[in-house]
C-alpha cells in the first residue's frame, strides 16, 4: 500500500515538473472489482472499481453505493483485483503529448515498473470480424481489446512504442546487445505483451551504464 502511494506521489511530481489481460468490452465496462483510487487531492477511496476503455475513465462505487466517475484529469492512480490469485492491476494518470507540445492526462496501465517502465493502453477500435491467419495464430478472439505500448523513463515523458525490434532496442540502447541476445536465447518477440514484460524486466536488472541516455521521440 505504501509503495502504491509513494509511486503515485513520485509520478505526480513528474506531472507537475514537466498476466491475462484479454477481456471483452462488455466485461471492461460493466464488471466491478475491489480496489482503491487516489484522487488529485491525494485522498484515497476504497470500493469497487471499473475501468471504461472507450471513455478513458474510471468509476468507483463506495460502500454507501455512491458512484463517482473520474477522468485522467481528476485521478492520480488506481488499482483493482480481478481475481484473488492474480496480482493487482495498477493504472496511473500521466501527461501525454498529443501534438505540438500539447499535453493531456491519460490513463495508463503499468505492466512493469522500474528505471524503464512499460505501460499500455487498451483500445477497441479494430474489432476482428473476419480473423486473419495472424489473428487465429495468436488466439485473438472477437471483441478482445488491442493494446498500444509505451515506455516511461527518467525524463518523465511517456513515449509511444510502435512494435519494431529497432524501436525497442532504441529504448534500451546502452544494453542493446545484451537485450538482443536475451531475446534470441529465449525466443521472445517484440510485439507480445508477456514477452515485452520479460524483456523490460531483464533490461532493468542489468547493471547501470554511464552510456545510458534519455528516451528519444520516434
Amino acid at each position: 500500500m505504501n509503495n502504491f502511494l509513494k509511486t503515485s506521489t513520485f509520478l505526480t511530481i513528474l506531472f507537475l515538473t514537466t498476466y491475462s489481460f484479454s477481456v471483452s468490452a462488455q466485461q471492461w465496462s460493466r464488471t466491478w472489482y475491489p480496489g482503491q483510487l487516489v484522487g488529485i487531492s491525494g485522498d484515497t477511496l476504497k470500493g469497487d472499481i471499473r475501468y471504461d476503455i472507450e471513455n478513458d475513465a474510471v468509476q468507483i462505487k463506495l460502500p454507501d453505493e455512491r458512484v463517482h466517475t473520474y477522468s485522467g484529469k481528476k485521478v492520480l492512480a488506481f488499482e483493482f483485483q480481478e481475481h484473488p490469485r492474480r496480482s493487482k492491476r495498477r493504472f496511473y494518470a500521466l501527461p501525454y503529448e498529443q501534438r505540438n507540445s500539447f499535453f493531456t492526462s491519460r490513463l495508463f496501465e503499468v505492466l512493469y515498473e522500474g528505471k524503464l517502465t512499460l505501460l499500455c493502453r487498451p483500445y477497441m477500435e479494430h474489432i476482428v470480424t473476419n480473423p486473419t491467419r495472424e489473428d487465429e495464430a495468436s488466439g485473438k478472439k472477437k471483441n478482445d481489446p488491442y493494446y498500444e505500448y509505451y515506455f516511461l523513463g527518467d525524463d518523465g515523458i511517456v513515449h509511444l512504442y510502435r512494435p519494431r525490434l529497432g524501436r525497442l532496442l532504441s529504448f534500451m540502447s546502452a544494453k542493446h546487445r545484451e537485450v538482443r541476445n536475451y531475446m534470441k536465447q529465449h525466443h521472445l518477440r517484440y510485439d507480445q505483451m508477456r514477452d515485452l514484460v520479460r524483456i523490460t524486466a531483464y533490461y532493468n536488472a542489468l547493471p547501470a551504464s554511464s552510456k545510458e541516455q534519455s528516451l528519444q521521440p520516434e
